[in-house]
């Protein structure tokens, strides 16, 4: 029980009282939680690295060609 004097609102009245701009804040909210929840699968590394640029990288890093790996990551799109 709040205290005497203190008006108590619920969520829904609170939403109703803040009018439209509510709205794209709740579907900002609502997107930002699809893209945490879309980049947290670790069982999907395709989405990170495409299996064949992998390979291509796995060759190259114990041959120790730095430039050769900067110039396979610039010219590809990968996202690391």
């Amino acid at each position: 029980m709040p205290p005497a004097g203190v008006q108590s609102k619920t969520l829904w009245e609170q939403i109703k009282e803040g009018g439209w701009v509510m709205f794209p804040i709740a579907l900002c909210s609502i997107a930002t939680l699809y893209l945490i929840g879309d980049g947290d699968h670790p069982d999907e590394p395709q989405k990170a690295a495409p299996p064949d640029q992998e390979e291509a990288l796995k060759t190259l890093f114990p041959a120790g060609r730095l430039r050769r790996r900067a110039s396979l990551l610039q010219s590809e799109s990968v996202t690391l």
